[in-house]
C-alpha cells in the first residue's frame, strides 16, 4: 500500500482531524483579535519603548501567526479525493508556462476545480 493510499485511508476514516484543524484556525483568529483588543495599551506602550525593534518584532510575530493560520486552514481543508485521482500531481503551471500569465491561469483553473469538488 503506497503512501498516498494510506493518507487517503486515514483522512477518510478520521475526518474529525481536518475539522479540528479548521476549528484551531478559527480559534487562533479570534484569540488574536481578542488579545489585540484586550491589551492594545500595553502593546502600544511596549512599542513606544523601542519603536524600531519592537515594531519589527510585532510585525514578525504577526507574519508567523498569519502563516500558522493559513497552514491550519490548509490542513483543515484537505479532504480525500476520488480513487482515480492522481496523488501528488505536479502543478501544471510549472510544467508548461511560456507566457507569464499561464501559471496564473492554471492556478485559477485548479482553484475552480477544488471548489467544485468540495460543494
Amino acid at each position: 500500500m503506497g503512501f498516498c493510499r494510506r493518507v487517503r485511508t486515514f483522512s477518510m476514516h478520521h475526518e474529525w482531524v481536518g475539522n479540528l484543524f479548521s476549528l484551531l484556525a478559527v480559534v487562533l483568529l479570534f484569540a488574536t483579535i481578542w488579545v489585540s483588543l484586550q491589551y492594545y495599551r500595553e502593546i502600544g506602550s511596549w512599542i513606544s519603548a523601542r519603536p524600531l525593534v519592537n515594531a519589527m518584532l510585532l510585525g514578525l510575530g504577526l507574519i508567523v501567526e498569519g502563516l500558522l493560520f493559513l497552514g491550519l486552514l490548509a490542513l483543515g481543508s484537505a479532504r480525500p479525493g476520488d480513487e482515480d485521482e492522481r496523488c501528488f500531481a505536479t502543478f501544471p503551471g510549472r510544467r508548461n508556462g511560456p507566457s507569464p500569465l499561464d501559471p496564473f491561469r492554471h492556478w485559477l483553473r485548479h482553484i475552480e476545480n477544488v471548489g467544485k469538488k468540495h460543494r
